[in-house]
């Protein structure tokens, strides 16, 4: 197959090739050629990266030799040249030696050689490891800095709240330098607040808070495709914005923390559910718990709170036979027997009219978890 280069090179950014909200799906059946290249294959990885990061030192010199008005062009010159040509070895070299002389400049501090490898080594989308007082958080910076010149949002993922918020407000001005915004993406806001830090060209946040995003985004998109979701917009459909503009490009900072010790833990959404009939439910079953005394119609062991004997479980039987013709139908199963024993059981004799005379919510809580 004949592919145009400017085709293989295409970056996964929001736009018309890739949709408003890249994603590649697990069923993906992209053609070979976008995935890999065959000098990916070929090349070695750590002589791959050196040959980057020398250039990119090159470029880093030549950059310091240029006056204000020079630099602003070549700034836009490699911006350009990355959304056309992509993260070629060559385009990266030069973006990425750019973005060191920048963090010169701006935070007073030159990366190191081993800063800028681990930088290319990331752009190779490989992991690179550094010993502690490497500097990977500059490292990272770096990477993140030519990913977002060539028109991708980039997520930095740290491993908690705070990191996100000391790198995204150390490293802001040296983005800013570049053209770029960054931001660390708050946690506990409104949506819009979220939406508008995803906005942001480079955004610092924890791999958890990524996720439930994205979760919520698979639940507002459902499972149609872009074309479908393009569709439903034009014919006036108003579905709410996405909070992310898709999954695109991501550092991770503390790559084993995140992908071994953090791969293990459920993520769940859920959200409040009207249930007007089990909350009818719950309150006839206080309601009739209540004409129900203890030796007279059941026993309670005091050591479990939870074992009735058998005469006085007939008895209950009996007391609920009587009652049950004027409530809901849910009342003719057994399972309501069961349930009348269970809030007397929760609330206690006095507890439960008490807590319901008072209107406190501590009584309520343990009927509701013992009926469910």
């Amino acid at each position: 197959m004949n592919v145009p280069m400017d085709i293989v090179k295409v970056l996964p950014r929001p736009g018309p090739v890739w949709g408003t909200y890249p994603l590649r799906a697990a069923d993906d059946t992209a053609p070979l050629w976008r995935r890999l290249r065959l000098t990916t294959l070929l090349r070695r990885p750590l002589g791959h990266a050196r040959s980057i990061a020398r250039a990119a030192a090159g470029a880093a010199a030549a950059w310091h030799r240029l006056d204000d008005a020079a630099r602003a062009g070549a700034l836009l010159a490699v911006r350009v040249r990355l959304r056309r040509e992509g993260l070629t070895p060559a385009a990266a070299a030069h973006a990425l030696g750019i973005a060191a002389a920048k963090a010169t400049e701006v935070l007073g501090q030159t990366p190191r050689e081993t800063q800028i490898l681990a930088a290319a080594v990331l752009l190779d989308q490989r992991m690179a490891e550094m010993a502690t007082g490497e500097g990977k958080t500059l490292a990272l910076a770096l990477a993140a800095a030519v990913g977002a010149m060539a028109g991708m949002p980039v997520h930095v993922v740290t491993a908690n709240e705070y990191l996100a918020r000391r790198d995204a407000a150390w490293l802001a001005p040296f983005f800013a330098a570049l053209g770029l915004r960054a931001a660390a993406l708050p946690v506990g806001r409104e949506d819009i607040e979220r939406r508008a830090v995803y906005e942001h060209d480079v955004v610092y946040a924890t791999a958890r808070e990524l996720a439930f995003d994205y979760l919520r985004d698979r639940l507002a998109f459902g499972p149609r495709s872009e074309a479908e979701r393009t569709a439903a917009a034009l014919a006036g459909a108003s579905n709410p914005p996405p909070l992310m503009r898709g999954l695109c490009m991501a550092l991770l900072d503390e790559a084993d923390s995140i992908l071994l010790d953090e791969a293990d833990v459920p993520l769940i959404l859920s959200r409040n559910v009207p249930q007007a009939a089990r909350r009818a439910f719950l309150w006839q079953a206080l309601a009739v718990a209540r004409q129900l005394e203890p030796g007279r119609d059941f026993k309670i062991d005091a050591s479990e709170r939870s074992t009735v004997s058998a005469d006085a479980r007939i008895a209950s039987i009996q007391v609920v036979a009587r009652l049950f013709g004027r409530l809901g139908r849910i009342w003719v199963k057994q399972v309501a027997e069961k349930a009348l024993l269970r809030v007397r059981l929760s609330a206690g004799p006095f507890a439960a009219e008490h807590d319901v005379r008072r209107g406190d919510s501590g009584g309520w809580v343990r009927i509701r978890n013992e009926c469910h």
